[in-house]
């Protein structure tokens, strides 16, 4: 069975000040609870799922990051899926399930929070902590853990790829940017009391910005790196492979490339998991498929579209897919380039006909995109008047390399970290008929990051770019200074300080209607500067089996969503 899974349109924080009024008086009045939501017992979650469901919940996913650190710089899906079910995030979006959809409207869910009073609108807030957790060696959840993963998070020394996105925290920005000994932004009270400062209000407080914390932002323990110094951090045993954590699973063994084995937490907060254990099986591709065919996998990707179309028509299989902010682009890189970059990038718009090749290579799960900021909800995501639209003309990309004395015999070394796959060929194809050569240079995925994203290492890069609904954050892919080692998606080391301004002053714009229109503007402004040709937007695709009850599909980025880990479960063969 198919399912194709859309989300509603609801407000984010991304879309900012578009609609004042409308924010006021849905988003903000209806999210923010008073205090903590009564949390389910055992026995009620026991009786959302069948009497017999508990057992072992099995998913896979491929070995590469063997850190299961949320503190790791790199900490990728893999890794995720293993720590998520271990760690707890001081808030948490609205709860998932208990099928494969969810319904309600954007929220907030309290989790090592219990209660959340402003103090000033819109930019301070006293959070009082919950005084029953404690973390999986017994020692207790308090105020210190949460000052210090805030601390650690954006200090320079430790920072993640996303630490970016929580730069409105006062005093973020210079610990991202210079270090120091504190975070002046997020106080401990007293024991169970933490008091959460931006630099300056924002439109949907506390839901908005927050509620995207909670996406990434797991609490960790401060007593776990006692003594580690903070470059350390992300690597430092034994949190690095078994990490400590205040959630539903606690971790078990792993056997490298194997397995990562994650039992149940008899004393969660919340009550004891359904499932006995979680379990992360590292798998190469053909090797899920085979084990989703078999019954030993109950969640995991499929190898390819083809064999999610084909996996999809077995009886005890669901095949889901769901909205993304993936943007996939082929990224001309303006280092090697200079000027000819963004000429390239524009010849490539019109050369690819990727209507037709999506609709030959990927099943409609994905969708041809031109605008960047499509993903946006609301105004912002609907193109402006103005936008060029670049049909598929292999004469005219033809023209514009001519007109700008492109040598027709360069050959363009296009950098993969795997094999090319029937659309990337369809893609060279056309290329080619527009007179553009490509040869493809195919690295190992362990040293994309030095290869890649640290030295810009290639004349093409066709990837996904995970955009965010936040337009600060989004602004690090392209802005100056913002590479890889900044912690941004700046890959190529593209500056154009004209655009950062008009970026700048979109982010700083008060008025809502003109900032939709500076947003807007930008966006024609980037379509003309930015050398980066964008084709399509990707369905994140995964494959369930029938018999796990508490699905958790994706959590798409039009609803920010719980994964209730205590309430997976399978029923008996």
């Amino acid at each position: 069975m198919k399912v194709f899974l859309n989300g509603n349109n609801i407000p984010r924080r991304t879309f900012l000040k578009m609609s004042a009024g409308a924010l006021a008086s849905s988003a903000l009045a209806a999210c923010v609870p008073a205090a903590a939501p009564a949390e389910p017992a055992a026995e009620e979650m026991a009786d959302d799922a069948a009497s017999d469901c508990g057992g072992e919940v099995v998913v896979a996913t491929e070995w590469e990051n063997p850190l299961f650190n949320p503190l790791c710089k790199s900490a990728g899906t893999p890794a995720r899926h293993v720590f998520e079910p271990i760690f707890n995030r001081l808030f948490e979006a609205m709860d998932w399930g208990p099928g494969p959809d969810c319904d309600g409207e954007v929220g907030l869910t309290l989790s090592l929070a219990e209660k959340v009073e402003e103090v000033e609108k819109n930019r301070v807030w006293m959070v009082d902590l919950r005084q029953d957790v404690n973390w999986h060696d017994g020692r207790p959840f308090t105020a210190d853990d949460v000052v210090w993963t805030y601390y650690a998070m954006l200090h320079r020394d430790v920072a993640p790829t996303y630490a970016n996105q929580f730069l409105m925290i006062k005093g973020g920005k210079q610990l991202f940017s210079e270090g120091g000994d504190s975070l002046e932004g997020v106080q401990k009270i007293d024991q169970y009391k933490v008091r959460i400062e931006f630099d300056e209000p924002d439109p949907l407080g506390i839901v908005g910005s927050p509620v995207s914390f909670g996406r990434y932002w797991y609490v960790t323990p401060k007593h776990g790196w006692e003594g580690v110094p903070l470059e350390k951090v992300g690597t430092h045993e034994p949190m690095a492979m078994s990490p400590i954590g205040t959630g539903p699973f606690k971790m078990g063994q792993i056997v490298e490339r194997q397995y990562a084995e994650l039992v149940a937490n008899e004393d969660y907060f919340l009550g004891k998991p359904l499932a006995d254990k979680y379990i992360t099986r590292f798998l190469g591709p053909e090797a899920r498929d085979a084990a989703l065919e078999s019954g030993e996998v109950v969640q995991t990707g499929a190898s390819s579209l083809d064999a999610w179309d084909r996996l999809g028509r077995l009886p005890h299989l669901t095949a889901y897919t769901r909205p993304t902010t993936l943007m996939f682009a082929l990224d001309v890189n303006d280092t090697r380039w200079g000027d000819m970059a963004h000429t390239l990038a524009e010849a490539i718009r019109y050369a690819i006909d990727i209507e037709t090749i999506l609709q030959d290579t990927s099943y409609g799960t994905n969708t041809p995109s031109r605008y960047i900021f499509e993903h946006i909800l609301g105004p912002v995501g609907e193109p402006p008047d103005g936008l060029k639209t670049y049909g598929y003309n292999t004469e005219m990309a033809r023209e514009v390399l001519e007109n700008a004395g492109w040598d027709f015999d360069t050959e363009l070394e296009w950098s993969y970290w795997r094999p090319p796959d029937t659309l990337d060929l369809s893609i060279q194809a056309q290329l080619l008929d527009a007179g553009i050569k490509t040869k493809f240079r195919i690295i190992d995925v362990a040293s994309w990051t030095e290869d890649i994203a640290t030295a810009a290492n290639y004349d093409l890069y066709f990837d996904a770019w995970m955009f965010s609904t936040d337009m600060q954050e989004m602004s690090t892919h392209i802005g100056c200074g913002w590479g890889f080692t900044s912690a941004g998606r700046n890959y190529d080391f593209y500056c154009n300080e004209e655009l950062d301004a008009e970026w700048q002053a979109a982010l700083a714009e008060e008025d809502p209607e003109a900032q939709i229109e500076m947003y807007r503007n930008l966006a024609l402004t980037l379509q003309e500067k930015w050398p980066w040709a964008p084709m399509y937007r990707r369905g994140m695709t995964t494959m369930v089996n029938n018999r796990l009850q508490g699905v958790w599909p994706h959590n798409d980025y039009q609803r920010n969503v719980r994964v209730p880990f205590e309430r997976m479960c399978v029923t008996p063969a």
